[in-house]
């Protein structure tokens, strides 16, 4: 409590202060003493949030604490409710923690019936969109296990008009990001709240909401889990998405404008004037963007037709200067994108097959596939290393 009260009163805590008390924490702890879950919890979001950017070595004690609350032996998770239980997950994202025993520890108590049959929307959308996070950082078929029972038991709180439009739009990139295509009527209810409340979120989050609908869309495609005789509902709440991130689009980085043009190729959202405005802002940020933006730029601009060579040019011209590095694939998508829409710039292609020739090693047998398509339709013979790589990877043939 006494770090809760340094954190209203004060502005500034030594760093040594916040240590001294994290260390005490721990003997408290592994002395056998029982540490009340709303002081423990409030105690570690305020060393996060006093020391969380500037001196994360004064967190270890704290996360030392809640490992040793997690164990099995302790019953500290079984004392705790929904709010406290989010708020812990939250910290871990927010204290980078990627211990995976801790992570299982506080699913676990959050999937009982006790907590689900309490939890709030909101509560719900914290730990869906935390625990996704986690989960990205440090994959494991057990935290995959438990990150699908978490979207199941939690998934239906969500239906509830109590969701706000930040949560909402949180919950939207977790889905995504988890790849979890199941109960999909609850995405399409996300992306509803959403869409009706586009204007009043950060152009950044509507910009992820577009992309998480791409990418769902995507995943459904792969699985044949998508009833191709009707668009998804989420379909028309992405096309609002990009109609109203092009009414902002001045004040989309390069990050946002990649996400929403990959987004409007993978949906088919064939929208020529509001990928011209992004593209136009592309222009304005171009030394912003580099090789994995400028890929996906251009992969999703020739997925949707368009035909403007002089912008495209620019865009691409980008991958030649010193300061972006590209990958195989990243190099394969930007050729493949441009013999698409039929730019043929030898320069471009000069370059960007010479940096693929340099990491053959790395080369994908989809690269190789991309840009010996790219050289076909562009009327460019392909290097013969490349022709020998594809040889040995996909036929099976030693020269």
């Amino acid at each position: 409590m006494y770090l809760r009260f340094l954190i209203q009163y004060y502005e500034h805590v030594a760093p040594e202060t916040g240590t001294a008390l994290g260390k005490r924490l721990l003997y408290l702890c592994s002395d056998g003493e029982t540490l009340e879950p709303t002081s423990f919890v409030n105690a570690l979001r305020c060393a996060i949030k006093l020391f969380g950017k500037t001196d994360a070595a004064v967190l270890s004690p704290y996360l030392e604490t809640m490992e040793y609350l997690c164990t099995p032996e302790n019953s500290f998770l079984s004392q705790t409710n929904a709010l406290q239980l989010s708020f812990l997950v939250e910290s871990l994202v927010l204290s980078r923690c990627n211990k995976e025993n801790v992570l299982l520890a506080i699913a676990m108590a959050i999937v009982e019936p006790r907590i689900t049959g309490s939890i709030t929307p909101s509560e719900s959308c914290r730990i869906l969109k935390s625990f996704s996070t986690l989960a990205t950082r440090a994959p494991s078929p057990m935290l995959q296990n438990y990150e699908e029972k978490l979207f199941l038991s939690l998934g239906p709180n969500l239906l509830s008009a109590k969701t706000r439009p930040h949560e909402a739009a949180g919950v939207m990139f977790a889905y995504a990001k988890a790849a979890y295509i199941w109960e999909l009527g609850i995405f399409d209810h996300l992306s509803e709240i959403v869409s009706q409340n586009a204007w009043s979120l950060p152009p950044r989050t509507v910009a992820q909401c577009l992309w998480s609908c791409g990418k769902i869309y995507e995943l459904e495609t792969n699985t044949q889990n998508l009833n191709q005789a009707e668009a998804p509902p989420y379909l028309l709440s992405a096309t609002q998405f990009a109609e109203s991130l092009a009414a902002r689009s001045s004040e989309l980085t390069a990050k946002d404008l990649a996400q929403c043009l990959w987004a409007m190729g993978k949906l088919d959202i064939c929208d020529l004037h509001t990928a011209d405005t992004f593209v136009e802002q592309t222009t304005t940020v171009l030394s912003q963007c580099f090789a994995c933006e400028i890929a996906n730029i251009l992969w999703g601009l020739s997925k949707i037709g368009f035909d403007q060579k002089k912008p495209i040019v620019t865009i691409a011209r980008r991958m030649l200067e010193k300061d972006v590095d590209s990958s195989p694939k990243e190099a394969a998508c930007v050729l493949y994108a441009l013999a698409t829409m039929g730019v043929r710039d030898d320069e471009i292609f000069s370059n960007l097959t010479s940096s693929m020739m340099s990491q053959i090693d790395r080369i994908s047998a989809q690269a190789i596939a991309n840009t010996l398509y790219a050289h076909k339709t562009a009327k460019k013979p392909p290097p013969r290393a490349l022709l020998d790589a594809w040889a040995s990877d996909r036929l099976g043939i030693v020269g």
